[in-house]
């Protein structure tokens, strides 16, 4: 077999640079936000030109940033500044005070964030990483004082990786993780910077909030172009490592949590890389129509890497004229094999033909895998905004994706399905199938209200795409999404200045993936300087609504929901109404 071998390559890198795969946009609390406005190819901007100055206002915020340990003013301390109705983001530098100013602000709602280098990144009124921080109400003319921060100093890991004879293990990719719930289920998640080992196999990864980690580690001694003739042998003594978890283990299950503390350096965080037979995947990836997939791009991705997120390890390939390809330097274990050959007119994106499969990878070559693709269908309609008119900015950047609802926190190659929405309104994406839902990235405050085939709304259920087109996809954005609002009190009526307010949907079917990117019944909301929260973002319907002392940090438990629901108070929430609801501060669950 004469088969182009591909280097062993770092997913995000691969992904961003070769794949050139967009990711979804991000939903929180059924607001959509998404990738910035992208000029169509050959058509001039519609924009007024007034439309893309800053906006201007009266209103101003200053405060002071500090370092909590020491009370030490912070100097140039990043300062950033955004709000649901502002263009953009404003910024700002502390002085040698560690003061800052950010001025000709709008009236309305805001949140500030804070970043320096050697601490860990915090918002205005965050306890703590990792919880929600306050908004900041101003009206026209308003100057906000005193919204001053301390900033935690950040933790550091430090250690060392070595092979099984404690030689050290150069250029070594070393995360840490944190375990996080999503769609249902508790899974290791990316929880800080990455770092890569030097020529001595140290480590350090620095600027982490309190918490505890996971450490995992991968070699990168097989990232090198393979000669293709060589990649075509048998393999006959070939082994390398496998993705290693602190203290020195393959199983997740076996791996052993660090601790750290504000400001604590935890050193001696050392293990050696567990060492594996690696092998060779071949095989042929065919179009739907009979014919080879040639110099199609082939991927494997760990199914246990692809639930971490973070910095994933990925093997890749492409294949030769007749379909053929290799795959050297597989450790083993569970992946996803992928196969696409990029296509459709531009200004859409995924539009080629893709296949799927999972391979089961033991001490053996795993030789004839079969790749079939599938072309998939054409998905067109039209979006329709309704509440207000949308400005030409908000039409230039709409774009419509249709991620599918079932993976495991990865999003495969040609999988975004998305295409940009046209002056008239109307899109069209090429190359879907199976079970999507549905998303446009048009900014805050357009939500999607609907998503309709044949007058029956899947914005919710998502929609099985067969072997047919769909032509007659009805999107409905709504710029008058509900919001919620009110005051907290405590013992003996007191008023509570400091908490966060949980809504979430009624409907307990939804609970096992309302933070899992496809559900939009969920948002969070936290106390203005009045102590006033707002919970926006949200579609109409009916809602459990609890205020607690702080974020529960089973946030996606679907077991925590359960005990939430006996504590809230219900509401139902009309589309364009703000309902005021009073709330009594109560304790988690489990305290």
């Amino acid at each position: 077999m004469n088969a182009r071998s591909f280097p062993r390559v770092g997913f995000v890198v691969l992904l961003a640079l070769v794949w050139a795969v967009p990711a979804a946009p991000q939903v929180v609390g059924g607001v959509v936000g998404g990738p910035p406005a992208q000029q169509r190819p050959g058509i001039p901007s519609p924009r007024d030109p007034r439309e893309q100055r800053p906006q201007v206002g009266t209103a101003s915020l200053t405060g002071r940033v500090v370092a909590a340990d020491t009370g030490t003013p912070l100097r140039r301390a990043q300062v950033r500044v955004s709000g649901q109705d502002l263009r953009g983001a404003r910024s700002a530098m502390t002085d040698g005070e560690g003061r800052y100013t950010v001025g000709n602000l709008p009236a309305g709602r805001y949140s500030i964030s804070f970043m320096k280098g050697g601490f860990a990144n915090m918002s205005y009124g965050q306890k703590r990483p990792n919880q929600p921080g306050k908004s900041v109400d101003l009206l026209d003319g308003q100057k906000m004082e005193n919204l001053d921060v301390s900033l935690i100093r950040g933790g550091v890991v430090t250690g060392r990786i070595v092979d099984d004879f404690g030689e050290p293990i150069v250029d070594a990719r070393v995360q840490v993780l944190q375990l996080r719930w999503f769609n249902g289920r508790r899974r290791m998640a990316g929880g800080g910077r990455g770092n890569q080992t030097n020529d001595r196999g140290e480590y350090r990864i620095w600027g982490l909030g309190p918490g505890e980690y996971y450490v995992s580690a991968t070699s990168t001694d097989r990232q090198m172009f393979s000669d293709p003739q060589l990649a075509s042998l048998d393999a006959t003594d070939s082994s390398g490592f496998a993705a290693t978890y602190f203290p020195g283990t393959a199983s997740v299950d076996e791996a052993q949590k660090v601790s750290v503390a504000a400001g604590q350096e935890v050193s001696g965080v050392d293990f050696a890389l567990v060492t594996t037979r690696v092998v060779r995947v071949s095989g042929t990836a065919m179009a739907s129509d009979g014919r080879p997939m040639a110099n199609a791009m082939v991927m494997m991705v760990s199914r246990g890497a692809m639930e971490m997120g973070g910095m994933m390890m990925s093997l890749g390939g492409r294949t030769d004229s007749d379909g053929s390809f290799v795959i050297p330097n597989v450790a083993p274990g569970e992946y996803v094999l992928q196969a696409r050959a990029e296509g459709g007119p531009r200004g859409m994106r995924g539009g080629g033909e893709g296949a799927s499969t999972t391979v089961s990878v033991g001490t053996e070559d795993v030789k004839n895998v079969m790749l079939v693709a599938t072309k998939g269908v054409r998905v067109s309609g039209r979006v329709i905004f309704e509440g207000s008119t949308p400005t030409a900015e908000v039409k230039d950047r709409s774009r419509v994706f249709l991620p599918p609802i079932e993976r495991e926190g990865f999003m495969g190659v040609g999988e975004s399905g998305d295409a940009q929405v046209t002056p008239e309104g109307t899109f069209e994406v090429r190359g879907v199938s199976g079970r999507r839902t549905f998303s446009v990235s048009a900014g805050p405050p357009w939500m999607v209200k609907s998503a309709r085939i044949g007058g029956t709304d899947v914005l919710d259920s998502g929609y099985e795409f067969g072997k047919e087109d769909v032509t007659n996809v009805e999107i409905v954005l709504t710029s008058r999404a509900p919001a919620l609002t009110g005051s907290v009190t405590g013992e003996n009526n007191s008023p509570v200045s400091d908490y966060v307010v949980v809504a979430f949907s009624t409907n307990e079917e939804s609970w096992e993936r309302l933070l899992g990117g496809m559900g939009r019944g969920f948002s969070i909301g936290r106390p203005d300087q009045n102590g006033t929260y707002k919970v926006t973002g949200i579609r109409p319907g009916s809602y459990y609504v609890v205020a607690l002392p702080e974020m529960p940090e089973e946030l996606g438990n679907p077991d925590l929901f359960k005990a939430l629901k006996e504590r809230a108070k219900q509401v139902k929430l009309q589309e364009g109404e703000t309902e005021r609801l009073d709330l009594v501060l109560q304790q988690a669950p489990g305290t």
